[in-house]
C-alpha cells in the first residue's frame, strides 16, 4: 500500500470508526438484550444447518441455543476485533512515517487499548462483566486481522513484481 493515499486512509479510518461504534453499541446492551442478540443469531444458523431444528420443542431449541451461546459470543469478539485490526492497520499503513512496523504496532496498540476500554465499559452495564480474557481474545483477533492485511499486501506486491518484467519486455 502506498503511503499518503488519502482516499484509502479515509476509507480505512471510516471503517475502523464504524467498527468501534458498533462495538460500543453492542457492549452497551444489558445482559438480557445481548443474550437475545446472540441467541437470535444462533437460532437463525441452527435453522439453516441443523435438520429439524424448527420442529423441535421450545425447550429443545433453548438447550441448543444455550449450548452454543458461549462459543458464538467469543467468536463474535474475535471476529469483530479482527476486522478492527485489519482496518486500523490499513489506516496506519497509509501514513508515510514512521517505519512500517511501528505503524502496525501503533494500530495494534490502539486495538488493545480499545479492547481494554470496552471491557471496562461493560463493568458499568447492568448484567455485564469486563473480563481480562476477553481483552486477550480481542487482541488476538486484532493481530490476526493485521496479519491478514499484511499478508494480502505482500501477495499483491509480489504479484506486481512478477508482472513487472513481463510488462517491461513488451
Amino acid at each position: 500500500m502506498r503511503p499518503n493515499n488519502i482516499w484509502l486512509r479515509y476509507l480505512f479510518l471510516a471503517a475502523a470508526v464504524g467498527i468501534c461504534i458498533g462495538i460500543f453499541l453492542a457492549s452497551n446492551q444489558n445482559a438480557e438484550a445481548s443474550s437475545a442478540t446472540s441467541g437470535g443469531i444462533i437460532r437463525w444458523v441452527a435453522s439453516l444447518l441443523q435438520p429439524g431444528f424448527a420442529e423441535q420443542t421450545a425447550e429443545a431449541q433453548e438447550t441448543t441455543v444455550a449450548s452454543y451461546q458461549h462459543f458464538v459470543r467469543k467468536l463474535a469478539h474475535f471476529s469483530v476485533y479482527a476486522a478492527l485490526g485489519f482496518t486500523a492497520t490499513g489506516a496506519a499503513l497509509t501514513w508515510p512515517r514512521p517505519a512500517r512496523t511501528l505503524r502496525v504496532g501503533a494500530a495494534l496498540a490502539f486495538c488493545l487499548l480499545y479492547a481494554a476500554s470496552d471491557e471496562i465499559h461493560q463493568l458499568f452495564v447492568p448484567g455485564r462483566s469486563g473480563q481480562a480474557s476477553d481483552v486477550l481474545l480481542d487482541f488476538c483477533g486484532a493481530v490476526v486481522g493485521a496479519l491478514a492485511l499484511c499478508l494480502l499486501l505482500w501477495l499483491v506486491t509480489r504479484r506486481r513484481i512478477k508482472k513487472s518484467p513481463e510488462e517491461n519486455a513488451s
